[in-house]
C-alpha cells in the first residue's frame, strides 16, 4: 500500500516538472517566435530598400551625361 502511495507522489511530482518545462518550452518558442517575426520584417524591408537603390543605380546608368545635355541644349546661335 506504501508502495502504491510512493509511485503515485513520484507521478504527481513528475507530471509537475513535466507542467513546468511545458510552460517553460512555450515561453522560449513564444520569444523564438516573435524575434524569427521581426527577423522576417527587417528582411523585407532590407530587400525593399535594395530594390530602390537598384532602381536609383539602374536610373542613374541611363541618365544621359551632364556634359552631353548642356552641348544638346545650347543653341547653334550662341
Amino acid at each position: 500500500m506504501q508502495c502504491m502511495e510512493a509511485d503515485r507522489l513520484k507521478q504527481r511530482v513528475q507530471i509537475q516538472r513535466m507542467s513546468q518545462e511545458n510552460a517553460w518550452l512555450r515561453d522560449e518558442l513564444a520569444i523564438v517566435n516573435k524575434r524569427l517575426q521581426l527577423s522576417e520584417q527587417r528582411c523585407a524591408a532590407l530587400d525593399e530598400e535594395k530594390s530602390h537603390l537598384q532602381f536609383l543605380s539602374d536610373l542613374k546608368t541611363y541618365e544621359p551625361d551632364p556634359a552631353e545635355v548642356w552641348w544638346c541644349g545650347k543653341s547653334q546661335d550662341m
